[in-house]
């Protein structure tokens, strides 16, 4: 069993693999649960980060504790942030376009919708992740496992009484 102090070399070690400017940052290890603490200038380097930390064997949980802080460059308006989170959701997932409902307020966008699987729900988080001016990502779409949103609802009416 590695040692915090073996965690977090190895924590370090994979996150300077990423594209990230990962000085600022700090890591902490504690009863091998792997904290990531700091500021970053953008949305998709925090999902970098995650994906980074999810890679690591051994952590026992992962905390992150990341603020996303544009650069003025990257600052853009809620409308700016949804109508590219739209364009997003219309190039890479255009199947999903007209089953997801987005809303963006102070640089924070929400997904929400009915969808049939999970790997769906995925594909949606994925497509936002390179939009320019997000801080952050609420994703409450529902998934029903292969039913229809429909399908379920009968189902779930037929079980009330």
């Amino acid at each position: 069993m590695e040692t915090d102090a073996d965690l977090k070399r190895d924590v370090e070690a994979e996150l300077a693999w990423e594209a990230v400017n990962v000085a600022g940052l700090k890591v902490g290890v504690r009863s091998g649960v792997v904290t990531l603490k700091g500021s970053v200038e953008a949305y998709s380097e925090r999902c970098a980060l995650e994906r980074a930390l999810q890679r690591i064997n051994g952590a026992s949980a992962i905390r992150l504790d990341l603020e996303v802080k544009l650069p003025p460059e990257c600052r853009r308006s809620d409308e700016e942030i949804l109508e590219a989170a739209q364009d997003a959701l219309r190039w890479h997932v255009p199947a999903l376009a007209d089953e997801v409902r987005l809303s963006v307020d102070q640089g924070w966008l929400t997904l929400e919708g009915e969808l049939d699987r999970a790997a769906q729900r995925k594909r949606v988080e994925e497509a936002m992740r390179e939009v320019t001016g997000l801080l952050g990502l609420s994703n409450r779409i529902t998934v029903y496992g292969g039913l229809s949103a429909a399908a379920f609802r009968r189902s779930q009416a037929a079980l009330t009484f």
